[in-house]
């Protein structure tokens, strides 16, 4: 059936068929694959908010030169100071400028299904609901897509990302990209309203 683009960047043909891109393991050795596959499927939808992972920033770079000219606003989303080394950010000075230059937002954020019930795990052993909510999607959908699910909440919660439209949103199993995500955000307090529309490209073995 033709698809036919809302306003809201959303499909509202009543059934759809559509493939997705299973790549053969996770890893950085997919990005530019799966940064593809997501540009063009969210072109095709008309979709305008790009999420993507990126610790270093080096993923966020590249994406910048997948998306380069495509009028989607790509939003790099990071780990906070500190997740790694007390007091520090793990992204690249070099990649920093990059992005900024590009016009890329860099966002910088507690992980939504983790955040500091992270430190009780590590104080006093056991697992909270909210990290059992992220294992779960990590273990029977893969890392990425749980990443890609995450990092759509945090930015819906900061105003990155609308609540009311379809997004693509990008995931990594280690380092780099992997898995392309079309899905409709929400925020913490609303995660139910979350949906996801479209797996456009996952790990098979993962």
């Amino acid at each position: 059936m033709a698809e036919k683009k809302a306003k809201t960047g959303s499909v509202t043909s009543k059934d759809l068929s559509r493939p997705t891109y299973y790549f053969k393991a996770g890893g950085p050795q997919n990005t530019r694959k799966a940064l593809e596959l997501g540009r063009n499927r969210a072109k095709q939808l008309g979709i305008k908010t790009v999420l993507i992972p990126s610790t270093s920033g080096k993923s966020g770079v590249e994406a910048l030169d997948v998306f380069k000219g495509k009028n989607m606003q790509l939003v790099i989303v990071t780990h906070h100071f500190g997740f790694k080394d007390r007091g520090k950010w793990e992204m690249d000075p070099k990649h920093v400028e990059a992005l900024t230059k590009g016009g890329a937002c860099i966002f910088a954020a507690s992980h939504a299904l983790s955040g500091v019930e992270r430190s009780f795990r590590g104080q006093f052993q056991g697992i909270s609901l909210v990290e059992a909510i992220g294992q779960t999607l990590k273990h029977v959908f893969g890392q990425g897509i749980k990443v890609a699910i995450e990092i759509s909440i945090m930015c819906a919660d900061a105003g990155f990302a609308p609540a009311d439209e379809d997004i693509l949103a990008f995931g990594g199993t280690g380092t780099g990209i992997d898995t392309a995500v079309i899905l409709r955000p929400s925020h913490m307090n609303s995660l139910f309203d979350l949906k996801v529309r479209e797996i456009v490209a996952m790990p098979r073995e993962h």
